[in-house]
């Protein structure tokens, strides 16, 4: 008999171990939220450094496609402000369109020419992309 409730007390306990308790489930969802918590920020300034980098690239294209316009002698003038829509420019870009900015407040890039100064890329929000400073 005494054998028999050994067993019984050894499957009542088997049975009690199967799950996890309400504070072992609570402390592995606060330390979830806690790293949710210092994760999300990262994102957020991953994505602003991504759309900077994009920036920056697209900046550095038109750069390229303004300095051989100016050199194959399709832009002539010698101080001037390109239009973004300027054929003689967009010639030059694969794809044939003029990037926009990803970052700030701009919507289109401004490109200044200047023999001094050479090509100056900023954004309708005025923050200066190339070259970068």
């Amino acid at each position: 008999m005494n054998n028999l409730s050994i067993r019984k007390m050894n499957e009542v306990s088997k049975r009690k171990k199967k799950g996890f308790t309400l504070i072992e489930l609570i402390i592995v969802i606060a330390i979830i939220a806690i790293l949710a918590a210092i994760a999300i920020p990262k994102f957020g300034a991953v994505r602003t450094d991504a759309n900077l980098a994009a920036d920056k690239a697209n900046a550095k294209i038109i750069a390229t496609a303004v300095t051989t316009a100016v050199a194959n002698g399709d832009i002539t003038d010698v101080d001037a402000t390109i239009a973004t829509n300027n054929a003689h420019v967009i010639q030059y870009i694969d794809g044939g369109t003029m990037p926009k900015p990803k970052t700030g407040t701009g919507t289109a890039f401004n490109i200044t020419y200047t023999k001094a100064g050479g090509v100056v890329i900023t954004t309708t929000g005025g923050s200066q992309v190339y070259p970068v400073s």
